[in-house]
């Protein structure tokens, strides 16, 4: 259920943070578990979405959205990411099934205790697809 939870609120991140709640003066467990889970970070802005807040900022040219409950717990983050930032073995497997594709754009998506997954759009027998890919090379289509 966690899992499906973080999952529903990746992917309408990317669609839907612009009409998040900006938070001023977030409790101070999130600003506490921000600096543990992302030490280093100085420039962040709090946004509300739903149950969920989420912390944006930028780690090394990288735009992450860090999410957290209400007590400060770190559920996972979203980072908008190229081919260069993926494992190895998983751009090897994109490359096998959907041939030499240069750099393509990913949202990295790391859910506390489960495994890292990516959401991209290929080219597949001439149509646009969207596929979840993980780790460990398993790649699945959610969207035709």
């Amino acid at each position: 259920m966690k899992k499906t939870i973080i999952f529903l609120l990746a992917i309408t991140t990317f669609a839907s943070v612009a009409f998040a709640n900006d938070v001023p003066g977030a409790p101070k467990e999130l600003e506490k578990s921000l600096a543990i889970n992302f030490p280093g970070i100085k420039d962040f802005t709090w946004q509300k979405k739903d149950d969920a807040f989420i912390a944006d900022f930028r780690e090394d040219g990288i735009r992450h959205f860090a999410y957290f409950d209400a007590y400060g717990n770190f559920l996972g983050v979203l980072r908008y990411i190229t081919t260069d930032n993926m494992p190895f073995r998983l751009v090897n497997e994109l490359k096998k099934k959907f041939g030499n594709f240069g750099k393509a754009n990913a949202v990295e998506i790391t859910i506390t205790n489960e495994e890292t997954s990516y959401i991209m759009n290929v080219i597949h027998k001439d149509k646009f697809k969207t596929i979840k890919a993980y780790s460990n090379g398993t790649i699945e289509f959610i969207k035709n």
